[in-house]
């Protein structure tokens, strides 16, 4: 009985994590969205490497490809990355530690053309001990462009980022030209 009632759950998700991946200068875009809003942003070389991370990152799900009933929320997602004065202004739908959750609120708050370091995002929730742990919470965020990782650098340099250090730089230097403009 308790089986027959977690696939039953299992199913009602299922119906309703949708994707849809679009291409834009640099490769192509997947953006996923949960009942409760943008659950993942991903970027990617080829849409079957994107599909294969959002099955990963989401196994107990099965994302559908949503194709043209989602077509408007993945142009705004291309446009976010070619023009960033657009911005991702959806729903969105994040899950992580509570650590990881306070993370992503302060690089919400970066201003875009500017960065923060590691240290200094530490010290905004009060961990200022944790610069290795905003890291950490960056390469864990699934919702690139709507949770700003690629605003967070190390001390040093550019630091990590999920989806290559090319796109962050990219991001980055686009930012701070549309925002000189």
């Amino acid at each position: 009985m308790a089986q027959r009632k977690i696939a039953s759950e299992l199913s009602y998700r299922n119906e309703y994590l949708h994707f849809i991946s679009l291409g834009y200068l640099f490769g192509f875009a997947l953006t996923a969205v949960s009942p409760r809003g943008i659950c993942a942003i991903l970027m990617g070389d080829t849409r079957q490497e994107l599909e294969r991370d959002l099955r990963l990152e989401f196994p107990e799900w099965n994302p559908v490809y949503s194709g043209y009933d989602l077509e408007g929320i993945g142009a705004r997602t291309v446009q976010a990355i070619e023009t960033p004065k657009i911005s991702v202004s959806l729903p969105v739908d994040l899950e992580g530690t509570p650590f990881q959750l306070s993370v992503w609120q302060a690089l919400r708050s970066i201003p875009r053309g500017q960065s923060a370091t590691y240290s200094e995002i530490a010290s905004r929730i009060g961990a200022p001990d944790a610069a290795h742990e905003v890291s950490q919470a960056c390469l864990a965020n699934r919702v690139a462009l709507a949770v700003h990782c690629h605003r967070a650098v190390d001390d040093g340099g550019l630091g990590d980022y999920r989806w290559g250090l090319e796109r962050k730089r990219m991001l980055l230097d686009r930012e701070i030209r549309h925002s000189a403009v």
